[in-house]
């Protein structure tokens, strides 16, 4: 059963795309994770999976973004030893968000993904600093947004283009891999 495509955009909807994909999210999670793998820029420290999320949801549509979403979002909370799940239902949100503006908006390309991508990692680096830092330790909220937050979201941004070449040749290889 063949589903209607948009120009710019790209439909695998087969078990193998969501392994693969899975599969990636859990090797985003591990080298975000890693103690020295990204270096440390003014002590900044990027989250690459909310790109990878983004990116995801623009090539494949808000389905798999959401799922995509909510396995890196779990697997992130359990990786990080985070027990309330802010995470996965973030990119819950984001994954799902984007895939609708990419269905009914937006093209499927280099500078719609940048956009969204820079929206999401502003979009997480609040709610985070909201739910994580705000609410628990309410001193020095500003410097700690400007000197901690605010970093790593640039760093992440910097990152992203690097991340949707990443997704665009897995879509790619999905496509091809479904047409034959």
């Amino acid at each position: 059963m063949k589903t209607k495509r948009s120009p710019g955009s790209f439909w695998s909807k087969t078990y193998v795309s969501w392994l693969v994909y899975g599969l990636l999210a859990l090797l985003v999670v591990i080298l975000q994770m890693a103690p020295r793998l990204f270096p440390d820029v003014a002590f900044a420290r990027p989250v690459p999976l909310v790109p990878f999320v983004v990116c995801v949801a623009l090539f494949e549509g808000a389905r798999i973004g959401a799922g995509v979403g909510v396995i890196a979002g779990l697997l992130w909370d359990v990786y990080a030893f985070r027990l309330f799940g802010l995470d996965a239902l973030l990119l819950l949100a984001i994954g799902l968000t984007v895939g609708l503006l990419v269905q009914w908006l937006l093209r499927a390309n280099f500078l719609s993904a940048m956009l969204l991508c820079s929206g999401a990692v502003l979009l997480h680096s609040l709610l985070e600093w909201l739910f994580c830092y705000v609410l628990f330790q309410g001193e020095e909220l500003w410097t700690v947004l400007a000197k901690v937050y605010l970093p790593n979201a640039v760093y992440t941004l910097v990152l992203a283009p690097l991340i949707y070449w990443l997704a665009l040749a897995t879509a790619r290889f999905l496509r091809r891999r479904a047409n034959g």
